[in-house]
Order: C-alpha cells, then sequence, then structure tokens
C-alpha cells in the first residue's frame, strides 16, 4: 500500500468516525431519562434531576457515571447529631462550581446549622473560623472539601472529608449527594 492510498484511508476513517462520534453523543446526550438505582433522572439545564421524598434533587454529573464512586454508607440523620456543622474547604484551591452548586442545593438545605469556614488562613478566610478534621467532636461535625491528588470520601470521627482530583471532586460529591438522599 502505498503513502497516499494509507492517507486516504485514515482520512476517510477519521472523517466516519467523527460523523459516528457526533452520532452516537447526540443520541446519548442529555436527550432521554435515564434510570439509575431505580430512580429515574430527567435532563435538567445542563444537568440531571430527580424527585426522592419529595424532595427535588438536581447534579451536574450524568448519574450512570457515578456507579463506581465510593462514599461513606450515611444519612442526613448521622450530619444533623451534632449541635455544629462545619462546611470547610479552601477559597484558594476553590472546589469547582458544579461540585459547589451540589453542596448548596442539595445538602445544605437539609443539615441543621451550617457554617461556612475554611481549612487554612488567607484573605478570603479573614472574617471565617479555621477548621479541618481534628477539630470534629461529639458536639461538631465537619464536612471538610478539597482539591487533592488523592481521591477520598469518607466519614469518620465525626468528619466527612471528600477530597479528590479537580476532574473527579464534582462526581464525588454528587454521589455523596445521592447516597445522603437515599439513592443507593
Amino acid at each position: 500500500m502505498n503513502k497516499k492510498h494509507f492517507m486516504s484511508i485514515f482520512i476517510a476513517s477519521i472523517m466516519i468516525l467523527s460523523v459516528l462520534g457526533i452520532a452516537i453523543q447526540y443520541t446519548t446526550g442529555n436527550s432521554e431519562n435515564i434510570k439509575f438505582r431505580g430512580q429515574k433522572f430527567s435532563p435538567y439545564q445542563g444537568g440531571w434531576i430527580t424527585y426522592k421524598d419529595n424532595k427535588q434533587i438536581i447534579i451536574p454529573t450524568q448519574p450512570d457515571l457515578l456507579q463506581y464512586q465510593q462514599v461513606p454508607d450515611i444519612a442526613f440523620e448521622d450530619l444533623n447529631k451534632a449541635g455544629k456543622i462545619y462546611f470547610t474547604s479552601n477559597p484558594d484551591n476553590q472546589l469547582p462550581q458544579q461540585a459547589l452548586f451540589s453542596i448548596q442545593n442539595n445538602l445544605f438545605p437539609y443539615l441543621n446549622n451550617v457554617i461556612v469556614a475554611c481549612i487554612e488562613d488567607s484573605p478570603t478566610c479573614a472574617n471565617l473560623p479555621l477548621k479541618t478534621c481534628r477539630d470534629a467532636s461529639q458536639a461538631t461535625i465537619v464536612i471538610q472539601a478539597q482539591i487533592d491528588k488523592t481521591q477520598e470520601t469518607s466519614f469518620n470521627d465525626n468528619c466527612l472529608l471528600i477530597k479528590g482530583p479537580m476532574q473527579l471532586i464534582t462526581q464525588q460529591v454528587d454521589a455523596l449527594i445521592l447516597n445522603l438522599h437515599g439513592i443507593k
């Protein structure tokens, strides 16, 4: 096979695969409902919406992409058992907007006495308390979310730790949200 013939086949293959890719993306895009863990999710403003126990849950991640995310088996009652709940992160190592959206809309409304805090001191945190998992106790739950090279979502000693790479942390948050709402 000569070089010119090979190049023609290569270009034709790329064109066919591109058209196929667009067709596959169109049919698997946010155009249809998805059933995940017995729950129907519908496309909604670039994300997915479902209802559980008369609660609206909106997540940015396509639900079936969350099936391999490992999260602790906890409920809102486990988090609400303390007098105070601190949500702490590092504003200089900011969580993605989609993760923050999920936390604010699907987590905060179901928690008692949430106080926003920072992991470490910075000008952005001048008026906020500094809290980490080390500050968790019987009376205080700490939810610590941070960007990190390693991925972990755990609940130990009254600390809910959510850490992971920028590209995965929204999935971790969404998997945790579904679990907290009883979608297991």
